[in-house]
């Protein structure tokens, strides 16, 4: 230990108290550097390169330019070379750079800029018994040292002694001493002597000796008035040895006023740290003079500490000199090393002893020390938690700190500081999301360092639940997730700032149903009947039931929230009326369906009419639909009370006339029957019933305006009616096609959807015979199929346009004769008295030619405001957007103005690498195929529009479906091969052709008559049954018939490909058990299908 000399107290008390040497003494025995209004002009010869500007720094490459840098302490440096300072050892040694000290004189001070450049200075030898001492005696606040290393330093001073800097009031980043001792009285430090600015990034690996306020980085972190003094991201690493204020990284740490902030954060200590009083292993000591605020978070010391009072493991003493401004803040910290010495009361393992003013505001929180060095009693004061090494090791230790904010922390490691090892990658994933009942499943996190260590996070990481009432799921620490509860929920899974957030759902199955209780129950003469429908499940742990749908009679369904509260309501209508109820859970599980029947008769008296087929009596005719099958109408009666009744009657002429019922009445002829049954009892009450009955025999009528014309015209048209006077015309039904053949065509024909009396017009520059073709059936499924007789059409093209009529007698015709699309096809077919229409085009389609001729040749034509020549015909119109708008104004010779509006849209463009599955769409919750919808996504098979919706009710093309199939099956190859070239493969995507191709190569798709694929044609019912049925691979049994209810809409050629797939469970049918062949297959329907196959294929 240095002898204390009482000549180093006074220039300690000078410096400590901010007074200068100048003002105790004068000049008197001072050597100060400074710049004597410029008496050392910049030389270029004094520096290797620069003019010591802060954009061009003087350039030091040898220790001679390293010396002169004291000539001018507000320029700029950085150096170029090692620098060797071996040659300054003699005598006194280095002589320090600004050795002044009076911040009123900023002369004396380096101001300027050092920038070590990533060199190192070794060999820094001093000895010299004064003040600030150190490879720089003083730099103010407008000083900056960056990037310096020392190694190899010998450094012997009085007050103010540190290898870099003697007193620092400037900015300190990246700098290092390495190897050798720094010795002084007080305020002496590893690397600063007394530190009143900003160190961060920096350390010393050095032996540190002296009396007062020794520090293995810091011997005094000295505050300011009004000012923030801080140490963060630094280390000491050598041994420190002293009398007073001993501390393995700072010896004492003093505030100034209440204003004055110090802070040391994310910083440690490993050294051994030996002392007298007030030693700790980080801090000797804190003081809060007179008033201010410390700070000391994130940080740790490892070093043992010996010491004769006032020694901690962490810090030595604390103490504040006032109550009011005064804060402390201790916080997540930990020691490690061992603290010695005498039994007393001021000797504990983290803070040897405080003494706090009343009225002080002490945060001293989250803080460890380990307690394996000691037996008991273990030397614990209540500052700071005591535990097992090994307790350090275990993330639960740490569960109160936040690891956002400086820490890492692993299992099985010690934590550490984020710049000591920074993270840069971390990986979480969850096994599984969907969950039943008592299963569970793992969360994983991985992480990698800069330094390449890899550590498992799981026990590291915070996990969130939402809901946390009810418990849906249970995380264990090791990231095991335990499904407790039916629901939903997310998981959010923090490790120190990253977070990420996993959707789950646990599965409990469908809901039990809900209970439907009638108040008065049974057939009633009661005003009304109170209703009340609750539900309550026997296992809490099924997924909550908030959703209850009830369905009234012939309303609606209607959704009603349910909180646990029975939904009440009324029924006033006498008769029966059925109330139909379904419980829906939270992850759109529904209940079976119950049912209850509200019956009242003021009267007393019970009719009830059973309607059923002749020719099955298990299977129940709905009064007042059309059918082709004989139906037998049957009625019982009763009476509540038991009062005779008399017969019952009927009536088939509305009342005109009543028959006496005694058996069940059948009807087979065709016609529309309204049945009326009425009964009385002996007292009058009277009560009756009816019920509609209509039968249809007969097929559509179709009648063509004109029936073949042998004119040869340029353009040729028929007006087209189908009439049925039973169960009227099935509108979706309606096809057309103009043909060559007279003989009639099959599905492969390009058959176009119309509406009813509509005009069907065909032009052909080849000119020819042609026939058109009808199809249409009506709402029982009677089928009729006409050809009309012949069309002929010119070879040329019609004579030019006759003269226009003279001006007094202008055309008010201001309709279309032709409108023709290059791209997809107009929905409905054009007819010059419709103005409106839709057309799918290929999604990659940029723009889109219109073939428009007015029926006057006199008509002006303008689309989209671009005007038309007569002799023109033709435009091509851009597009923009998915949907695009196109308007066709015609204007007549006499004004008369029409729009034709086509509304545009690209069909969706389906990606042969879906992305990995993305949370719900938005359009399909609540949807009857929401279930297949996702389990479709999750498996590649299908995709969702830009607008992250699927539009399960939308017709899917014959490209779509195959690109599905295609996707669901996994054909793969490249295209080519022996597929068949079809006709119009421009017009097929380049997202769809392999696909297609594949397909066609498997045998599961083929073209049209024509060559043709049509991948923008809305594909059939039917369309998809064959090529499902083609696709199972299985031989075909021939049927002659199948189970569905409009069999005779099937056409002959299909119905075994139909009820193949019907008997394998892959299609069903629509209401009524119609299989709809000729209607459009919804995207819905298409993904049902297709995971009924894999399903089967599967087996």
């Amino acid at each position: 230990m240095r002898p204390f000399k009482s000549s180093v107290l006074l220039a300690a008390l000078v410096l400590f108290f901010g007074w200068t040497w100048t003002q105790l003494f004068g000049n008197v025995g001072i050597s100060v550097q400074a710049a004597d209004d410029g008496a050392f002009a910049p030389s270029s010869s004094d520096f290797a390169g620069g003019d010591g500007t802060k954009e061009n720094p003087y350039i030091i490459e040898t220790p001679a330019q390293l010396d002169k840098v004291r000539n001018y302490l507000d320029s700029h440096f950085k150096l170029g070379a090692d620098i060797d300072l071996f040659h300054y050892s003699d005598g006194e040694g280095w002589e320090p750079i600004a050795s002044g000290f009076n911040t009123s004189h900023p002369e004396t001070l380096f101001t300027g800029s050092f920038d070590g450049n990533g060199f190192t200075i070794s060999n820094l030898e001093i000895d010299r018994e004064e003040l600030c001492q150190g490879l720089f005696a003083a730099v103010g606040e407008e000083g900056e040292i960056r990037n310096v290393h020392l190694e190899d330093v010998t450094i012997n001073g009085s007050s103010c002694v540190g290898s870099l800097v003697g007193l620092n009031y400037g900015v300190i980043e990246n700098a290092s001493a390495n190897d050798g001792l720094v010795q002084g009285d007080d305020f002496v430090g590893g690397l600063v002597g007394r530190h009143s600015g900003e160190l961060v990034g920096s350390h010393a690996d050095i032996l540190v000796n002296g009396v007062d306020s020794v520090g293995g980085l810091v011997g005094l972190l000295n505050g300011l008035n009004d000012k923030t003094v801080s140490i963060r991201d630094s280390y000491a690493s050598g041994d420190v040895d002293g009398a007073t204020f001993v501390g393995g990284l700072i010896g004492r740490n003093e505030t100034d006023n209440k204003d004055s902030v110090n802070v040391i954060t994310n910083s440690y200590a490993e050294g051994n740290v030996t002392g007298d009083s007030q030693v700790g292993g980080f801090i000797g000591s804190n003081a809060v003079l007179p008033g201010g605020t410390i700070i000391v978070r994130n940080s740790y010391a490892t070093g043992d500490v010996t010491g004769q009072s006032q020694v901690g493991g962490l810090i030595g003493y604390n103490v504040t000199t006032s109550g009011s401004d005064t804060t402390f803040v201790i916080a997540q910290n930990y020691v490690t090393g061992k603290v010695t010495g005498p039994v007393d009361d001021t000797i504990n393992g983290f803070i040897g002893e405080n003494y706090f003013r009343p009225g002080s505001d002490i945060i001293v929180e989250n803080n460890f020390w380990v307690k394996d060095h000691y037996s008991d009693p273990i030397p614990d004061n209540g500052f700071g938690t005591p535990v097992a090494e090994e307790d350090l090791l275990d993330p639960d230790t740490f569960s109160d700190w936040d690891l956002t904010d400086g820490w890492y922390h692993y299992e099985g490691e010690m934590p550490f500081l984020h710049w000591q090892n920074p993270l840069i990658s971390w990986e979480i994933s969850i096994e599984e999301n969907d969950l039943t009942l008592d299963d569970s499943t793992k969360i994983i996190v991985k992480t990698e360092h800069q330094n390449g260590d890899q550590y498992n996070g799981v026990r590291s990481a915070r996990y969130t639940i939402d809901p946390d009432v009810p418990e849906i799921v249970r995380v264990d620490s090791d990231g095991t997730v335990h499904a407790v509860k039916g629901g939903k929920a997310t998981i959010t899974v923090s490790l120190f700032d990253k977070s990420e957030t996993f959707a789950i759902v646990v599965d409990s199955g469908s809901p039990e149903p809900p209970t439907i209780t009638l108040h008065p129950d049974g057939w009633t003469n009661a005003a009304k009947v109170e209703v009340s429908i609750d539900h309550s499940a026997a296992n809490p742990r099924q997924t909550d039931v908030h959703t209850i749908r009830v369905k009234i009679g012939d309303e609606e369904w209607e959704d009603h929230p349910f909180n646990g509260t029975p939904i009440r309501f009324e029924v006033t209508e006498e008769g029966q009326t059925k109330i139909q109820a379904q419980a829906m859970d939270d992850i759109g599980n529904k209940s079976t369906l119950v049912e209850r029947t509200v019956k009242i008769s003021r009267s007393g008296l019970k009719l009830e009419v059973d309607l059923y087929f002749t020719d099955n009596d298990s299977q129940a005719y709905l009064g007042g639909t059309w059918t082709n099958q004989s139906v037998t109408a049957a009625v019982y009666a009763s009476h509540d009370h038991g009062i005779a009744l008399r017969p019952i009657a009927y009536s088939l002429d509305e009342g005109a006339a009543w028959e006496i019922y005694h058996d069940p009445l059948d009807f087979t002829t065709e016609g529309q029957y309204s049945l009326w049954f009425r009964v009385e009892d002996v007292l009058g009450n009277e009560m009756s019933e009816h019920v509609l009955i209509r039968i249809d025999h007969t097929n559509p009528e179709i009648e063509l305006k004109p029936d073949g014309d042998e004119t040869l015209s340029r353009t040729i048209s028929s007006q087209v009616n189908v009439k049925d006077d039973g169960s009227g015309i099935d509108a979706a039904s309606l096809r057309y096609v103009w043909s060559t053949s007279s003989d009639p065509l099959d599905e492969h024909a390009d058959w176009q959807p119309f509406i009813n009396q509509s005009t069907l017009s065909y032009a052909d520059k080849n000119g020819g015979d042609w026939y058109l073709h009808i199809y249409a059936k009506d709402q029982v499924g009677q089928e009729s199929y006409k050809i009309s007789q012949r069309f002929r059409l010119v070879r040329e093209p019609d004579p030019s346009d006759s003269p226009s009529p003279p001006a007094s007698a202008r055309s008010g015709n201001a309709t279309l004769r032709e409108l023709i699309l290059s791209e997809g096809v107009l929905t409905p077919e054009f007819s010059g008295d419709i103005t409106m229409y839709k057309a799918l085009i290929p999604h990659d389609a940029d723009s889109i030619q219109l073939t428009i001729r007015a029926a006057h040749h006199q008509a002006g034509i303008s689309v989209n405001g671009r005007q038309v020549r007569s002799d023109q015909g033709s435009i091509r119109i851009p597009l923009h957007t998915d949907t695009d708008i196109i308007d066709i104004v015609v204007t007549a010779e006499d004004g008369t103005r029409r729009t034709y509006s086509i509304t545009v849209e690209r069909m969706q463009e389906e990606m042969p690498d879906p992305p990995s599955p993305e949370p719900l769409f938005a359009d399909i919750a609540g949807h009857w195929a929401e279930p297949f919808i996702q389990e479709a996504y999750a498996k590649g098979i299908v995709a969702g529009y830009p607008d992250g919706t699927f539009r399960p009710d939308h017709a899917v093309s014959r490209a779509e479906f195959t690109l599905m199939l295609v996707h669901a099956l996994r054909l793969e190859g490249e295209a080519g091969g022996d597929a068949p070239a079809f006709a119009d493969g421009e017009q097929i995507g380049e997202w769809a052709k392999q696909a297609i191709d594949l397909a066609a190569r498997a045998g599961i798709v083929s073209g049209y008559e024509d060559g043709t694929f049509r991948p923008g044609r809305p594909v059939t019912r039917v369309e998809m049954a064959v090529m499902i049925a083609r696709a199972t691979g299985a031989e075909l049994t021939d049927h002659a018939h199948t189970r569905f209810a409009d069999d005779a809409s099937i056409p002959a050629w299909a119905k075994s490909y139909v009820e193949e797939v019907r008997i394998m469970g892959i299609i069903h049918g629509r209401d009524r058990n119609l299989f709809a062949p000729n209607e459009t297959l919804t995207r819905a329907e298409a993904v049902t299908s297709i995971l009924r196959l894999l399903e089967l294929l599967s087996q």
